[in-house]
């Protein structure tokens, strides 16, 4: 029983730790759409409305939503600086969307069985090459449309390399750290200790 306990909190904790690396990139990615969807806000308009919609009428969201907002403006909060009202908003959010990721996550091993396991080597290598393809659309895009943008080229290129490089720090921590807490949970799960008195067949 007590494996089991510590194997659930030592799975929870990995999923706190994935939430930077998710949060990196969602702003990167998103950054990336908003800037495409401005350009071409007649032709994506309506579709991003609806799917917005179709998102925040979902129970699981709107519940998440409700909740959070209710504490936000609550009167515990209200009182607090806005330094110490942020923080704690920011904590239970990270609380609540690393629960909502784990539980995902159990859902699909019961649906669809265990997963392979990539190595680190190899999740490093697909987060490096993802971070070149999300710079790569960045510097596509602003080629493309580049009488909209203003400043000199250098000093957008530098600020598509600063972001792919703080996506792909925050994710190798994220990664890292994820994988360390893997490798003692797989331990803590599959751990047999030794049985003392056991007779040995050789003997006698």
């Amino acid at each position: 029983m007590l494996k089991i306990v510590v194997s659930l909190a030592l799975d929870y904790v990995r999923w706190t730790q994935l939430f930077p690396m998710i949060v990196a990139w969602l702003l990167g990615v998103g950054l990336l759409l908003m800037i495409v969807v401005t350009h071409n806000e007649e032709a994506v308009g309506e579709k991003y409305e609806s799917i917005a919609q179709w998102i925040i009428e979902k129970p699981v969201v709107a519940e998440m939503l409700s909740s959070t907002m209710k504490y936000v403006f609550s009167e515990e909060v209200v009182k607090k600086t806005f330094f110490e009202a942020f923080k704690e908003v920011v904590l239970r959010v990270w609380a609540l969307i690393s629960m909502g990721m784990m539980v995902v996550a159990w859902l699909a091993r019961w649906l669809f069985g265990p997963f392979k396991s990539w190595t680190l080597t190899r999740k490093l290598q697909v987060t490096l090459f993802n971070c070149l393809l999300l710079v790569a659309g960045y510097v596509s895009y602003y080629f493309a449309y580049a009488d909209e943008f203003n400043g000199s080229m250098m000093k957008w290129m530098l600020q598509f390399e600063i972001l792919g490089i703080a996506i792909f720090f925050a994710s190798v921590w994220s990664l890292v750290i994820s994988h360390l807490l893997g490798m003692v949970q797989q331990y803590i799960i599959f751990y047999q200790p030794e049985q003392s008195g056991t007779p040995n067949a050789n003997q006698g």
